[in-house]
C-alpha cells in the first residue's frame, strides 16, 4: 500500500468527516468515488471525465482516480482528446498531467463549489445541510493536526458571511489544497480589494441567480426591457430556461420587487435598440424588444402579485449600465451584479422566415457586454455610491405597475 501523503491525510480526514455528518443530517450515503463525483465535480479536469458519452466508462476512470487520490489527495489528471474520434480520453497514469489544483480558497472558486454542491444536494434542506456543516466543524476542531486552520478557517467563514453551501465549499477547497478563505486572497490596487470584470455570460456562469441571491428580501432590476424574465422566447431563441425558472423563484419568495424599465417612447429606447440591445438571435426587430416585454407584464408578474410586492416603472434614462441588487436580513450578503451598456454596431441578417441573427457575435450581449458583481462586506464605499444611484433612478422614474 502506498504511503499517505500529508495532502493525503488532509483530504481522506475531511472526506471521512463529512461524509459521516451528510449522512447523519441529511439522510446520503456516499462512498469515496460518489464523493468525488458530488463534491468535486464541479472542478473542469473532473468535469471531463463525468462528461463522458460511455457512463460506465466514466465511472470506471473516477473509480481508478478515487483509489489514487485516497494516498495523495485530488492528485494531477491527463485530459485530452484523441486524434481519431475528437472525444475526451483520461489517463490517471500519464506523464503529462494538468494540475486540478486551485491555487485560492477564493470567492469565485468557492461560488462555482457551492452552486454545483447545491445542486447536487437538491433534495436536502438548507437546514439539514447547515446542520452537517455546523458538526463538521466540531469533529474537525477536535482533530489536533487540523486544529489550528479549522478554528481560522471557522471564523473567516463567520466573518465573510458565507451561507452553508459556500462553508462547505471552503472546507472541500481547503482539504484540496491546504488554503484557507482570505478576504485578500484576490488581487489588490492601492490596498483595495480589486473587482473581477469578464463578459455577462461568464459572470453568470460562475455567479448564479440560486447562489448570491438565494433568501434574498428585496430585489431591485434596472434594465431596458428584462428580457430573460418577460417576454423571452418571444423575443429571442436564447432565452435561458435555467434563468428564468430561477428568476420565477426569486419573483415568488423576495418580499419585495421594484423593476425599472425603459420608456418605449423615450429617446433612450431608441439608442438602446440601435446600439445597446444585441442578443445572439431575435425574432423581432430590436426596436420592438422593450415594447413586447411591457406587453408581457400583464401575462407574467399576475403569477407573483398575491405573494409579493411588485412595483414596475418607465424611465427616459439612457441607462450606462443595468444593475440586479439583492438585499438580505443580513447585510453582509447584500450585493449587485451589474451589466455595462457598452454600444455596439453590429448588425443583423434574416436566417429564416421572422429570425435574425446577428452578423458579429463578439459584439453580441453575452460577449460584448462586460459584467462585475459587488459585495457590501467587501467593498462597501462602492457599494453604497451604486446603490444610491439604483435608489435615485427609481425616484425619478413613473410608476405603472403595482400599489
Amino acid at each position: 500500500m502506498p504511503k499517505k501523503t500529508k495532502t493525503g491525510n488532509r483530504f481522506y480526514s475531511v472526506f471521512m468527516c463529512v461524509k459521516e455528518e451528510v449522512k447523519k443530517y441529511c439522510g446520503i450515503s456516499l462512498d469515496f468515488t460518489e464523493y468525488i463525483e458530488k463534491m468535486y465535480g464541479w472542478i473542469e479536469n473532473l468535469q471531463a471525465i463525468a462528461g463522458e458519452d460511455d457512463r460506465e466508462k466514466s465511472w470506471k476512470l473516477l473509480e481508478e482516480y478515487s483509489i489514487l487520490s485516497k494516498d495523495r489527495g485530488l492528485i494531477n489528471i491527463d485530459i485530452q482528446k484523441t486524434k481519431t474520434t475528437g472525444k475526451i480520453q483520461a489517463s490517471i497514469k500519464g506523464k503529462n498531467r494538468y494540475s486540478i489544483y486551485m491555487l485560492k480558497n477564493d470567492g469565485q472558486n468557492r461560488n462555482q463549489a457551492a452552486e454545483y454542491v447545491k445542486e447536487k444536494f437538491a433534495d436536502v434542506t438548507e437546514k439539514d445541510f447547515g446542520e452537517a456543516v455546523k458538526s463538521c466543524f466540531q469533529k474537525l476542531k477536535s482533530r489536533e493536526d487540523y486544529q489550528t486552520d479549522i478554528r481560522e478557517l471557522e471564523k473567516r467563514c463567520s466573518e465573510q458571511g458565507m451561507m452553508s453551501y459556500e462553508v462547505m465549499a471552503a472546507i472541500l477547497i481547503y482539504a484540496q489544497t491546504g488554503t484557507l478563505p482570505d478576504e485578500e486572497s484576490d488581487d489588490t490596487y492601492l490596498g483595495r480589494p480589486n473587482i473581477y470584470m469578464a463578459p455577462k455570460k461568464e459572470i453568470e456562469q460562475i455567479s448564479s441567480i440560486r447562489t448570491r441571491c438565494g433568501g434574498v428580501e428585496r430585489v431591485i432590476q434596472v434594465v431596458y426591457a428584462n428580457t430573460s424574465f418577460l417576454a423571452g422566447l418571444k423575443v429571442t431563441g436564447e432565452a435561458d430556461s435555467h434563468w428564468t425558472a430561477s428568476m420565477g423563484d426569486l419573483y415568488a419568495t423576495a418580499k419585495e420587487i421594484h423593476m425599472v424599465l425603459t420608456d418605449p417612447e423615450s429617446d433612450a429606447a431608441k439608442d438602446a435598440a440601435r446600439y445597446k440591445m444585441r442578443p445572439s438571435s431575435l425574432r423581432i426587430p430590436p426596436e420592438e424588444i422593450i415594447a413586447e416585454n411591457l406587453k408581457d407584464i400583464r401575462f407574467t408578474l399576475p403569477k407573483y402579485s398575491d405573494k409579493n410586492n411588485i412595483r414596475v416603472y418607465l424611465t427616459d434614462i439612457a441607462l450606462p449600465c443595468a444593475y440586479f441588487q439583492c438585499e438580505f436580513k443580513d447585510h453582509r450578503r447584500d450585493n449587485i451584479k451589474i451589466d455595462l451598456y457598452l454600444p455596439s454596431f453590429a448588425e443583423y441578417e434574416k436566417s429564416g422566415e421572422d429570425d435574425y441573427k446577428i452578423k458579429d457575435e463578439k459584439q453580441s450581449d453575452g460577449s460584448q457586454r462586460q459584467s462585475f458583481v459587488i459585495f457590501r462586506k467587501n467593498n462597501p464605499e462602492l457599494y453604497e455610491v451604486f446603490s444610491n444611484n439604483i435608489r435615485e433612478i427609481v425616484n425619478h422614474s413613473n410608476k405603472i405597475y403595482g400599489e
